[in-house]
């Protein structure tokens, strides 16, 4: 049986106001108009870019990573963006991208981050994520190896290993990691939910509902809910109650 990883992940408006002055009347009246709209303070780029990035995340929180997407290559065709903030939102609309299950234009925007910047740990866990999600395990298992290298303590890296090794039904093995991965992100529902699942795979379905329970209880997703409900269902369809 092949279980996959539930991964995890409020938008603000900004309004200005402005009052008249005796200059700005005067603007009105005549004067040099030009220098006058020089001096006068445009709508904050900054701020419309860190309302729509919280628009993003909103929305992948919701489950909804096509819109997510949406917001983020708006933002990257921004042009006062830096450098530094196109490098973030192009990791997440890889990230939208991914979770959305469309890992054809997932990979390549993946692979494009880590040439710009080899080093970046969110950059090649999605990666190994995007890999293990479309099957290459191998590679995928490579890339987590590395990752464990450079930062032993990074969560999805452990749970992904441990869905590594369910898959080649080393259940023991497999806990073991969710075990070192619920140390550094505690009651994680997306761990838990793995818990639940491998856990029933090796038949302790018990210990299976246990973990999906408190998964539930914790999560603040609906759609993360909705999942783990139906993980259980389709546990409790095959512990035969």
């Amino acid at each position: 049986m092949r279980m996959f990883p539930i991964l995890l992940l409020v938008a603000t408006t900004c309004l200005t106001a402005c009052s008249m002055d005796p200059q700005t009347d005067a603007w009105l009246r005549g004067g040099d108009r030009q220098a006058s709209l020089d001096k006068m303070a445009g709508p904050g780029v900054e701020g419309v870019n860190s309302t729509m990035e919280k628009q993003a995340i909103e929305a992948a929180q919701k489950g909804d990573f096509n819109r997510a997407g949406q917001f983020y290559r708006q933002l990257i065709d921004s042009p006062k963006s830096s450098d530094d903030d196109k490098y973030r939102y192009k990791l997440g609309l890889a990230e939208s991208a991914r979770r959305a299950g469309d890992l054809k234009a997932a990979l390549p925007m993946y692979d494009e981050l880590i040439r710009e910047d080899p080093k970046h740990q969110d950059a090649q866990e999605g990666y190994g994520l995007a890999l293990m999600q479309s099957g290459k395990t191998v590679d995928a298992g490579r890339v987590f190896a590395e990752m464990m290298e450079q930062n032993p303590k990074r969560w999805r890296t452990l749970n992904a290993l441990g869905i590594l090794f369910v898959n080649k039904n080393m259940v023991p093995e497999a806990m073991a990691y969710y075990t070192e991965a619920l140390k550094y992100s505690p009651d994680n529902p997306a761990i838990l939910n793995n818990v639940g699942l491998s856990q029933a795979v090796d038949r302790n379905y018990a210990r299976a509902f246990e973990a999906f329970e408190q998964a539930t209880r914790i999560s603040s997703s609906e759609t993360q809910r909705q999942q783990i409900s139906l993980n259980m269902a389709m546990v409790y369809g095959i512990s035969g109650d």
